[in-house]
């Protein structure tokens, strides 16, 4: 089984540059270390459809 979410610090190692993130999960970056947060660049989205226009580097 395949996780819903994968922790930011394992994007990071993995290579990810951008992280997207509902809109609604704002309040989590609280609880992202510092190194992680200056290391991405991080996006909202309050769709999936927008969420997929994001990814797709779009919009």
């Amino acid at each position: 089984m395949v996780p819903r979410r994968i922790p930011a610090p394992f994007a990071v190692e993995a290579g990810a540059r951008r992280i997207l993130i509902p809109s609604e999960n704002k309040r989590d970056i609280a609880e992202v270390p510092n190194a992680i947060l200056t290391a991405t660049q991080w996006q909202f989205f309050d769709s999936p459809t927008k969420a997929a226009i994001m990814a797709l580097g779009m919009g």
